[in-house]
């Protein structure tokens, strides 16, 4: 099978290097493509040599999307590693049974989530917990040479619970192949490239969180902001400010911005669409948003 060029960030670093590609919402960081880069190679470095993660090995995250956690994913990309997102809105005893059937080899998580995680009896069969922050500032004793590694289609690099069907949740697993064809997809239906702008407000345990629209704008070397909620007038105050050119929501979330006060006011000149999903979208929602010029794509 042919081999994927995977380390999508590596390039963009080259491509261009002070564009800006994250932006934390909370803390007002930025992170060009070149920093994002640096980044993840130091963490990638840190993992291989100072803990012996290695390609097929798994790391469990629970932690709201951040920097932090696309930079483990960037690190993924360049060494095989396969991401385990964990769900912050579950008990301790659903998330002992992701941990035990997901055999990581490594959790991290949000110092917010350490009561969960501490109530979590799976954990006491891990050697390596950590929290992400910590985890991604690192640094190796073995300097900065990163192992090349070989990635193809079929390598996982997600497993997604999902408890779309009953009994327990069934761990999907997410190739690199994926991974590459939903960005092409997704570009060629909705107009990505190095200019687009986003606005993210899903949480990463949900195949939302990344595919629409984190992973096809990373991989064309776009602009994200990340939130870590949804909040109708900081979001609508984004809309305006951050000038993206799409955003993914549900109808309600669309049904909040409406009822915003500032609504009517409300400069979104520079977005072309609004993804939608998880749910049908009245009429007349969709009609209060083409007044504004936003077409709708469900």
């Amino acid at each position: 099978m042919e081999i994927l060029q995977t380390d999508w960030i590596s390039k963009w670093a080259q491509y261009s290097p002070e564009r800006i590609a994250l932006k934390d919402y909370e803390s007002q960081q930025c992170l060009t493509y070149a920093q994002l880069n640096h980044k993840a190679e130091r963490l990638a470095v840190y993992l291989q040599n100072d803990l012996a993660i290695k390609k097929g090995d798994r790391i469990a995250v629970l932690a709201e999307h951040s920097i932090d956690y696309i930079t483990l994913f960037v690190a993924a990309q360049k060494t095989g590693i396969i991401l385990l997102p964990l769900n912050y809105r579950l008990t301790s005893s659903e998330l002992d049974y992701m941990l035990q059937d997901g055999a990581p080899a490594l959790l991290c998580f949000d110092q917010k989530f350490e009561a969960l995680v501490n109530a979590c009896t799976e954990i006491k069969g891990l050697s390596n917990i950590w929290r992400l922050n910590e985890l991604v500032e690192a640094k190796s004793a073995a300097g900065n040479n990163l192992k090349p590694i070989s990635i193809q289609e079929k390598d996982p690099i997600f497993i997604l619970y999902t408890s779309g069907t009953t009994g327990n949740p069934k761990g999907a697993i997410y190739t690199h192949g994926m991974l590459f064809w939903n960005s092409i997809n997704t570009s060629m239906s909705l107009l990505i490239n190095s200019e687009s702008r986003t606005i993210n407000v899903m949480p990463p345990f949900h195949t939302g969180g990344w595919n629409v629209l984190i992973t096809p704008l990373l991989h064309h070397g776009g602009f994200i902001c990340l939130l870590k909620k949804f909040e109708a007038k900081t979001v609508l105050d984004l809309l305006e400010s951050e000038k993206p050119t799409l955003f993914m929501a549900v109808p309600t979330m669309l049904a909040m911005l409406r009822e915003e006060t500032t609504f009517a006011k409300a400069d979104l000149s520079s977005l072309f669409y609004f993804i939608v999903g998880g749910e049908s979208m009245p009429i007349a929602l969709i009609e209060a948003w083409h007044q504004k010029g936003i077409a709708i794509r469900q």
